[in-house]
């Protein structure tokens, strides 16, 4: 079983427009739209232009789980039942109230610890420092160009990489400035206040990887 992970915001072409290319040339197997996006029937227009599931960034595991369960349990059973008890174990770990809570939360700490301990976030926070310090920059560019559909771009990868790293604050900046964006509109308020939080993040990122501040 091939499971076929499709990003939904591409620079030449979006995850629909390459799902239904892929769906033309015979492809059967799954296609699962990862996205930023997690806005209300996204879900159902994924579903219906060529794909098979829905996962959106930052990525909860619980969701993760599903579609792996639903995917490849089936042609990797051992494999799966290994997982299986693997989230179990986890789940142990967890102190919750809700037993029914209790496997997701642990999934979603296994997952978190994994993520920390194995370097993958100080990688994503080292990515935002070096090359994605000038982000407000370059959308103020994208702008003066009159290209708000790379402006779009900019605010949606920014948003991808921060919610990654547990940095809501400038998520949900990011992720209404992509809103504004996609409505077509500039929005003024927003960017300032976007780059003052951008700031303060590069600074607590800087200040974490020991990384010196090199314009």
């Amino acid at each position: 079983m091939t499971l076929f992970s499709m990003d939904q915001m591409m620079p030449e072409m979006n995850g629909m427009e390459a799902a239904a290319l892929i769906r033309q040339m015979d492809y059967t197997r799954p296609i699962v739209a990862l996205t930023a996006d997690a806005l209300v029937g996204q879900a159902e227009r994924f579903l219906q232009n060529g794909f098979d599931g829905f996962l959106s960034k930052p990525i909860q595991t619980v969701h993760l789980n599903a579609l792996l369960h639903k995917f490849v349990k089936d042609a990797h059973a051992e494999a799966a039942e290994a997982a299986r008890k693997e989230t179990a174990a986890a789940s142990a770990k967890a102190p919750l109230n809700n037993e029914a809570n209790a496997e997701h939360q642990g999934i979603d700490d296994y997952f978190d610890n994994f993520m920390e301990t194995s370097g993958i976030n100080d990688k994503i926070r080292m990515d935002i420092v070096r090359n994605r310090k000038n982000v407000v920059r370059e959308i103020a560019d994208a702008i003066a160009a009159n290209d708000l559909k790379a402006a779009q771009r900019h605010a949606h990868t920014l948003k991808g990489l921060v919610g990654t790293i547990g940095e809501r604050d400038l998520f949900n900046l990011a992720e209404k400035t992509e809103m504004a964006f996609r409505a077509g509109l500039v929005p003024t308020e927003l960017l300032e206040a976007l780059g003052l939080e951008m700031e303060r993040v590069l600074a607590r990122l800087r200040k974490h990887l020991n990384e010196p501040d090199i314009p």
